[in-house]
């Protein structure tokens, strides 16, 4: 009787052969994997932008024909008074925030209005919106040259995007009054409106009176604000903040552990994370990022 041949293994060397076309395969398709989870992850970002765009676009068309009655000093309850819509205000904890304007605020004895600058409180009953997590937001606020190529300036959160009451984006120059928009946050309870943001402006510090999302103000009846003047932007880049934070190296090599702070003196984010999120594949498409604009005169969003 003729025994069976024993069936044939693989000897070491094919095994890691195989292994070998693996690890090669799998080091190709790497990137393009997490570059597509990436995606998907960004487009979640920038699905919530524009679900806070559209609410907020709702909200500023409330008032229209707005009328103030007398217990809004300042105001007479048979005069129209001057409102001026709705913002989002993006907060460093990932918050997206619907605010509107109040009218009715102090500035060093003169109404808000009465000097082209605006108080906004929180809308009453209005929950916040929240980013993804590990979603970075950052604004742009204006354009630089570098190497002879127009780049976006952008900031860190808190920033906002303001809409007026027909819902049209609000935008001017720098310098100019409506570009800020103001909140009560002194510890005397006054507005604080000026047209800088101080190189010593610390967003993260809280008004130990009037701690944000605790007290109530009770005139408006919404939550009260830690920060005092915060720029409107133009536009908003929207990007993975955990991938940010793995890539973005200082001069030493090592990893920034701050990469949304701006350099010292300056308000603007550091040239490193700003290469970074602006980085292209390609003639004009971002690799890390989505890129938002507003449409001036619908304040629809324009990726």
């Amino acid at each position: 009787m003729t025994p069976k041949p024993r069936p044939r293994a693989f000897t070491i060397l094919e095994l890691l052969a195989v292994i070998f076309v693996i690890a090669v395969v799998a080091a190709i398709a790497y990137p393009t994997i997490g570059r597509m989870l990436n995606n998907r992850t960004v487009k979640a970002g920038v699905m919530t932008v524009n679900v806070a765009v559209k609410a907020a676009r709702a909200f500023a068309g409330r008032y229209l024909q707005v009328r103030f009655d007398d217990i809004d000093p300042g105001i007479p309850g048979d005069q129209p008074g001057d409102y001026s819509g709705v913002a989002i205000l993006f907060t460093p904890e990932g918050n997206l925030r619907l605010i509107e304007n109040v009218p009715n605020a102090v500035a060093s004895g003169a109404f808000l209005e009465l000097v082209n600058l605006n108080g906004f409180a929180d809308i009453p009953g209005r929950e916040h919106i929240t980013m993804p997590a590990g979603i970075g937001v950052a604004g742009i606020v204006g354009y630089t040259k570098v190497n002879n190529k127009v780049v976006p300036l952008l900031i860190a959160p808190p920033f906002a995007v303001r809409f007026n009451e027909r819902g049209r984006l609000v935008v001017s120059e720098p310098g100019q009054a409506g570009r800020m928009v103001i909140y009560d946050s002194d510890l005397d309870g006054a507005w604080n409106a000026n047209n800088s943001r101080p190189i010593d402006y610390d967003p993260d510090a809280w008004d130990p009176k009037r701690r944000a999302g605790l007290n109530r103000d009770a005139n408006t009846f919404g939550y009260q604000l830690p920060f005092g003047t915060i720029e409107s932007v133009i536009g908003i880049v929207v990007f993975d903040e955990e991938e940010l934070r793995r890539s973005v190296r200082l001069a030493d090599g090592t990893l920034d552990p701050n990469p949304l702070a701006a350099d010292p003196g300056e308000r603007n984010i550091k040239a490193a994370t700003r290469e970074w999120i602006l980085s292209t594949e390609g003639p004009s498409f971002l690799r890390n990022a989505s890129m938002l604009f507003f449409n001036r005169y619908s304040g629809a969003v324009i990726e």
